[in-house]
């Protein structure tokens, strides 16, 4: 099954995120990462490649 990975510190914006993204559950898996290093484990963890980015980052 496909993965989604969010990335991003705000844990409510990511719970907000997960909540709008459950509609597809059927279709990818909801993966979660508080920063950068975090999700460069998460990604060798479930063995996640490079694929369509998305970034909306606030500097």
């Amino acid at each position: 099954m496909d993965k989604v990975l969010i990335v991003d510190d705000d844990l409510k914006f990511q719970r907000i995120l997960r909540t709008r993204l459950q509609k597809y559950k059927d279709k990818f898996e909801i993966v979660l990462a508080n920063n950068g290093a975090e999700a460069m484990k998460v990604m060798q963890q479930f063995n996640i490649r490079g694929g369509k980015r998305y970034c909306n980052a606030q500097g």
